[in-house]
């Protein structure tokens, strides 16, 4: 499972967005967005940065899960 998350300024809430609409927000209005990657029985291994250029995930999710 992949959570994606926006965040403007480092002291802000971070929002729950898809991946597309952080791209969009990151072009718009700055800030810093990022995926959490979930295991199936719910821990975190991997966070990694949204950026805007290319694709975002490095896993082929079904070698992990």
């Amino acid at each position: 499972m992949r959570l994606s998350y926006w965040r403007q300024k480092k002291e802000d809430e971070a929002e729950l967005v898809s991946i597309k609409e952080a791209k969009n927000l990151l072009k718009k209005k700055g800030g810093y967005a990022w995926t959490e990657h979930y295991e199936r029985d719910g821990t975190l291994f991997e966070v990694s940065e949204i950026k805007l250029d290319g694709n975002n995930s490095r896993f082929q999710y079904n070698t992990h899960l």
